[in-house]
């Protein structure tokens, strides 16, 4: 059931389909375009998928193949050729010729890779044949759409005894033209033909002069078009031709109508064909339009929409160059009614609409424009309640107009029906208005319904908050520029922020404490409770992203840091191989010189003179060597203290050479330590650490102070008991405890909290929506505890 009449209208459908339509080429196509309808089936909509798939993959590889321009939807042409004597035009048969051509070369390229298009195979058919038709066609038309001359032998003779007395009679006109004209008879004009006749044009004044008849009479009456007596027997044979040749051209248009009528029905299922692989290549063209992508379908009523948006108003935003901020929602068995509160125009009757109408536009067989991992599953049923509904002809009101609807929604509320109710329970009084909005929520939710509620109601919000199967949401809210930033909150109620718009607006302090007053202190203070919620919430997002600007331009500089790292570790390298190499040279070259030295001693026996001269220029050498030595000699290193041998143990305190950061180390291998700084494991070289202190060997280290990272991991327990505790005491203990599993990377916790009456239960699985680092939670299986024990799974 799709409620009320105007639903489509309601979520924005109709412009969807009225894109669709638009994007057909053919009237059967567009109609269905217009008419589609609800699929209820999981492989009905995967099947439209598919198809969808295979018919982009297949232009993607064949852009060319299915061109249509120049065919026209000919399925309300067809059944003609049923009637006796029916024939076709000439413009008409170089349509259906069209038709026969892109289905047959569509058909063709298909057969050559059926495998990889078997839906595609399917939704064209086969229409065998068509060739016959073709040759029909083509034996009477040109490819301009022309009747061929020689379509028939009588149509030759027939063109034939044309052609020769249209030359006959334009010689003796224009001859008579000529005389006339010589004689001041004739207008300034040409021939021209009226009534399919030569005719002279003859001023007024001398129409006398002439023997003719007068076939048209101009404008101002001043020329007369008349057709000379001399060519009046030719003209009149000529007319006779002119029917012979309709008469014929009939008679040809007619066999080829006889030629088609027992193809007829070839003729309708290519055209069939064709019109639904044009609204396949109409839906992937909308897709295309609004940067759809298929999302995943589940077989069961269920919804989770990731980064989407509803396609009509990010159009109208684009058009006025606005941002249009993305739309994250989930419902399933579990929490199945969101309650959606927060400010006027903050966007929640907009996020209403954008979930049914892409849990619509699904299940219509159009990709949803959202991420590829939002999941859709089946609903039967969509009903909307949202604008005031009011009805001059029924003579209801506002919230009488509500009540019908919600009436009816409460009738056909079942498990596989989507609700939308914008503003339940407004237009009456306040003290009715919320217990009957709450009344007709429960009534919903008993039933199994799946639904989205916007209010205001502060009654609804604490209902949703400890009732199973309802949860709240709100919409973010700026609270220093008091202006909405449409982003969905799940998990927490939201302000109508009345007293903040109303100071906004301008009115005296005085005004703001009466209204204080009256409203209630309980009402107040949950109000200003709301709203310093939503402003601490506000200041944690902003911080968050600072955060995350900051982890961003760290993992830059840790980035440059390991590329220069690299850059002076190769600059280094090849320091040292320069360096070796001009050692071995100077080496080779010493060698040389005192081999030298000893030979010119031992050739000369010792002599003085030649003795002392070796000596010295084996002294200069020795000086250059010195020299060259001194030049190239790098900076002194640091002086580094002697290696000691250590024993590594988990547990010691190391530090990083050079550095005073202090790490604790939690597992040895070989040369390399796996330690924790902080929160951060890494694993190093042996020889890029040392002790933080002196070590013993075979003596394991105290830490002395800080995170003693093995002692914390030994002594935690993954199973925390709270039963019997107050909330704030339980709280309490297990934030404690959630904060340094996550710090000890404890990510599989079991929490015990007992059954009693689910109030502590309630608030502690409040509290888990609002962890980052939360994955996670669901009841203990029966045999374990069952709804008395909460399993927790951390990111």
């Amino acid at each position: 059931m799709i409620y009320p009449a105007d639903f489509e209208q309601i979520v924005g459908f109709d412009r969807v389909k009225q894109s669709l339509a638009d994007a057909c080429r053919y009237e059967t196509s567009t109609h269905e375009a217009l008419n589609l309808e609800l699929l209820t089936d999981k492989a009905a909509i995967m099947q439209v998928f598919d198809l969808m798939d295979e018919w982009q993959l297949f232009t993607s590889r064949h852009a060319n193949v299915f061109q249509p321009e120049g065919t026209k939807d000919i399925s309300a042409w067809l059944p003609g050729l049923q009637v006796e004597n029916f024939y076709f035009a000439e413009d008409e048969l170089l349509v259906i010729l069209r038709v026969i051509q892109v289905y047959s070369l569509l058909l063709k390229t298909l057969s050559k890779q059926r495998e990889d298009y078997p839906l595609l195979i399917q939704t064209v058919g086969e229409s065998a044949g068509l060739n016959e038709a073709e040759a029909a066609i083509l034996s009477a038309i040109d490819l301009a759409g022309e009747l061929r001359p020689n379509a028939s032998v009588e149509l030759g003779k027939l063109n034939n005894a044309i052609g020769k007395l249209e030359q006959e009679s334009r010689q003796l006109t224009r001859s008579l033209f000529k005389a006339w004209r010589e004689a001041g008879y004739t207008a300034d004009t040409d021939l021209t033909v009226r009534e399919e006749r030569l005719v002279i044009p003859v001023k007024a004044e001398f129409k006398r002069k002439v023997r003719g008849f007068v076939k048209d009479v101009s404008a101002t009456g001043q020329v007369l078009y008349i057709e000379p007596v001399e060519s009046l027997e030719l003209n009149n044979r000529l007319k006779e031709l002119y029917a012979d040749k309709r008469r014929e051209r009939e008679k040809i248009l007619i066999a080829v109508a006889t030629k088609l009528r027992p193809l007829a029905d070839l003729l309708e299922m290519a055209m069939q064909g064709l019109n639904r692989i044009d609204l396949v290549a109409a839906r992937l063209s909308v897709a295309g339009q609004m940067e759809a992508i298929r999302p995943e379908i589940a077989d069961k009523p269920e919804i989770e929409i990731r980064n989407g948006y509803h396609p009509v108003l990010k159009k109208r935003l684009g058009r006025e160059k606005k941002p249009m901020v993305p739309l994250n929602l989930k419902l399933d068995e579990t929490e199945r009614m969101m309650i959606i509160s927060g400010p006027n125009a903050g966007g929640k009757s907009v996020t209403l609409k954008t979930a049914m109408l892409l849990q619509y536009m699904v299940q219509h067989g159009l990709f949803a424009p959202a991420a590829a991992d939002s999941r859709f599953g089946i609903f039967r049923h969509f009903l909307v309640d949202c604008g005031d509904g009011q009805s001059l002809d029924d003579g209801l009101s506002t919230f009488s107009a509500h009540l019908v609807h919600l009436k009816t929604m409460a009738d056909m509320a079942s498990r596989d029906a989507f609700m939308g109710i914008d503003e339940i329970g407004d237009g009456t009084d306040p003290r009715f208005g919320g217990p009957i909005a709450q009344s007709i929520l429960e009534e919903l939710l008993e039933k199994g319904a799946f639904a989205i509620v916007t209010t205001h109601f502060s009654r609804l919000k604490e209902w949703a908050g400890h009732t199973d199967g309802a949860f709240n949401a709100s919409m973010a809210y700026d609270t220093v520029k008091l202006q909405p930033l449409y982003k969905l909150v799940s998990g927490r109620p939201g302000s109508s922020f009345a007293l903040e718009l109303l100071k906004k607006t301008g009115f005296d302090d005085n005004l703001l404490e009466r209204v204080k007053v009256l409203s209630g202190e309980e009402s107040g203070k949950a109000e200003t409770l709301l709203v310093e919620l939503e402003q601490r919430q506000h200041e944690l997002n902003m911080k968050m992203d600072e955060n995350s600007r900051k982890q961003a331009h760290l993992d830059h500089l840790l980035l440059e840091y390991q590329k220069l790292k690299e850059k002076v570790e190769t600059r280094r390298n090849d320091i040292v191989e320069q360096a070796k190499d001009k050692a071995r040279r100077l080496l080779e070259e010493a060698n040389k010189q005192i081999e030298m030295t000893i030979r010119v001693i031992q050739e000369n026996k010792a002599d003085k003179v030649k003795t002392g001269q070796a000596r010295a220029n084996l002294h200069k050498f020795k000086e250059k060597v010195e020299k060259t030595v001194t030049e190239v000699k790098p900076a002194e290193p640091a002086i580094k203290k002697p290696q000691v041998q250590v024993k590594w143990l988990p547990g010691m305190l190391v530090k990083n050479v050079g550095s005073d950061t202090v790490g604790e180390v939690l597992e040895v291998k070989k040369d390399k330590l796996k330690v924790v700084f902080g929160l951060v494991q890494v694993w190093m070289p042996v020889a890029e650490l040392e002790p933080a202190t002196e070590v013993k060997k075979g003596e394991k280290r105290k830490s002395g102070g800080g995170f003693n990272w093995v002692d914390r991991n030994a002594a935690f327990s993954p199973h925390l008991d709270v039963r019997g505790q107050s909330a704030e005491d339980a709280m309490n203990k297990v934030r404690n405890w959630l904060d340094e599993a996550y710090a000890l990377g404890q990510f599989h916790l079991k929490l015990i909290h007992g059954r009693g009456d689910g109030i502590l239960r309630k608030v502690l699985r409040e509290y888990f929506k609002t962890l980052p680092y939360m994955r996670s939670y669901r009841s203990e299986r029966e045999e374990h505890g069952g709804d008395g024990c909460t399993v927790i799974e951390l990111m």
